[in-house]
């Protein structure tokens, strides 16, 4: 599970993402990060060279564009934790036949509504997918207090599934920036992540998505008694296809042969490969 940031303006953004994120991006990342706003050429970072670096610690993706967030939300939201979303996305242009053909349902008479507030848009898309946005979604914003507009996230805030003194924050603002700091440290899936770092480094770069999933989702029933079940079968469903992947191990030989029948069992042979 990844965190989803989407940010149209990106290269000013980067003390943010050094705050928001610090243990999710770890110490050299952070290096990186700072090095290259530090360029003695003065030509500034790129988006580009931002969403590099950011993307090599594997839990956090950055967004720099509407019609990119709207794809991201729209066909992969089950692979985010958490989605922290600047309201308006407009600073980079884009085409209504881009949007057409990722979401049908933003017509041209909506996307004139939420023209300037496409975040709105994406926090009613995430809706719409049944996430919990009351405790997985946060806007960023240059506006708060009589200069928000509302009326697009009416709905949710009545129906309080959204609140915006606790999930509308100001950027710039330090003391709101730790708040939402806090929240994706204390996530527990972020949490697992961060402490169990080296591990799912491997699994992401060997097995991929699914098998990080399945392994922070041991970690968090560990006190049931299907633990030692599900150790089992996400060794057998991951770690031994891989080892017999990479080493090229016949994967029947991974288990115990009956002596008298001569048959496979379903016996873990630990010395097979």
């Amino acid at each position: 599970m990844k965190i989803l940031y989407v940010e149209d303006q990106l290269s000013k953004q980067v003390d943010t993402i050094l705050t928001l994120f610090s243990q999710v991006l770890g110490k050299n990342l952070k290096k990186e990060l700072r090095d290259l706003i530090k360029d003695p050429s003065g030509r500034g970072a790129s988006a580009e060279e931002i969403k590099e670096i950011v993307g090599k610690s594997n839990r956090l993706d950055l967004s720099d564009s509407f019609p990119d967030a709207l794809r991201k939300i729209t066909h992969h939201y089950g692979d985010y934790e958490l989605f922290i979303v600047d309201r308006n996305l407009a600073e980079v242009e884009y085409d209504f036949s881009d949007i057409q053909k990722i979401d049908k349902n933003l017509t041209e008479e909506r996307l004139e509504k939420y023209w300037d507030w496409e975040g709105d848009w994406l926090l009613n898309v995430l809706v719409h997918k049944k996430i919990d946005v009351r405790n997985q979604f946060y806007f960023l914003t240059g506006y708060t207090g009589e200069e928000i507009k509302s009326e697009n996230i009416n709905h949710l805030i009545e129906q309080n599934r959204f609140n915006i003194s606790e999930q509308l924050v100001k950027k710039g603002e330090l003391e709101q920036l730790d708040y939402i700091k806090k929240r994706i440290n204390q996530n527990l899936t972020i949490k697992l992540c961060n402490e169990n770092k080296d591990i799912v480094d491997i699994l992401q770069s060997k097995l991929g998505d699914e098998a990080v999933d399945d392994f922070i989702d041991i970690l968090k029933n560990n006190d049931n008694v299907k633990y030692i079940n599900e150790i089992r079968q996400f060794y057998e469903n991951h770690i031994l296809k891989g080892i017999t992947k990479i080493k090229e191990v016949d994967h029947n030989k991974c288990y115990h042969i009956n002596k008298k029948t001569g048959k496979q069992t379903n016996h873990l042979n630990l010395n097979g490969f």
